[in-house]
């Protein structure tokens, strides 16, 4: 019964882990596919964004922080009339 329970604890871990990175991995992929929209079009407003990745709009907000608080990504101007500023 020990084997069984440690067995099942270290498939559970592996199974989470490998969760885990592809969460990290595709938030990644997400950021890089902004950047990449932004540098061509730097007035794309955060719905095109999210329609065009297949994202939704909180899972845009979250990597737009992410870049912005890696001072990658800036919003200059109204959300309107402004457009993004990528720094690299």
């Amino acid at each position: 019964m020990q084997f069984q329970v440690q067995f099942i604890i270290k498939n559970y871990k592996a199974e989470t882990e490998g969760l885990v990175e592809g969460l990290a991995e595709g938030w990644v992929e997400s950021q890089q596919a902004i950047l990449r929209m932004i540098e061509k079009n730097p007035s794309l407003s955060k719905r095109e964004m999210a329609a065009t990745i297949g994202i939704s709009t909180t899972a845009l907000d979250k990597n737009i922080e992410t870049l912005k608080k890696k001072s990658l990504l800036q919003r200059v101007g109204s959300a309107k009339g402004g457009h993004w500023k990528i720094f690299f």
